[in-house]
């Protein structure tokens, strides 16, 4: 994808998240994209990335550190890359979008969009939806690199070509627990000592 199409390819994810019912689900956004005419691929990036970038703008606001990486593992290639999200054109556009929203007082729009994320689910889990929604707490956490279970290995930017990738055994990720709404696995927080 043109970094061109990536700031579109945005709001055209932001106006089928606008049209979703309340409970679609990950694949109803694919579905809805893919007939909006953007490839199943970019839609599954879309996915992946918007919400979390849209997370990190809410939780900006928070004093919340995020880290730039993010591992994309695929169970049925049995592959795995890592990358930066800041290598990823969606994930920059969307970030853009969001703090343009924020700077808008926009606020509510934005907060609906990163609960769709992993991030949002664990800040959600471990402080529960009125700490986690309140703009003015700050939350003693960080975050890890994310985990992406269904982006095309293919779609993504590789952060150094050069760059091993992580060696996650069958067994290692046999045991972790299944991916959330959004079908990744979610961001490890850990509190800060």
């Amino acid at each position: 994808m043109l970094h061109v199409d990536a700031r579109e390819q945005v709001l055209e994810f932001l106006q089928v998240h606008r049209e979703a019912p309340p409970h679609a689900q990950e694949d109803d956004f694919v579905v809805a994209l893919v007939q909006r005419g953007i490839a199943e691929a970019d839609a599954e990036a879309l996915i992946a990335f918007v919400p979390c970038a849209f997370a990190h703008v809410w939780f900006a606001h928070k004093s919340v550190p995020f880290l730039d990486g993010f591992l994309a593992w695929d169970p049925d290639q049995s592959g795995q890359i890592h990358g930066r999200l800041s290598d990823e054109p969606v994930f920059v556009a969307a970030k853009v979008i969001a703090k343009e929203a924020m700077d808008k007082s926009l606020e509510h729009w934005v907060l609906s969009v990163a609960s769709m994320s992993a991030e949002y689910a664990c800040a959600e889990d471990l402080f529960g939806p009125e700490k986690t929604a309140n703009r003015d707490t700050l939350l003693d956490v960080r975050f890890t690199e994310p985990v992406f279970q269904r982006i095309p290995l293919h779609r993504l930017q590789r952060a150094d070509e050069n760059a091993p990738d992580f060696n996650m055994s069958a067994e290692g990720l046999h045991s972790r627990p299944k991916p959330s709404l959004i079908h990744r696995i979610r961001s490890i927080w850990q509190r800060r000592t």
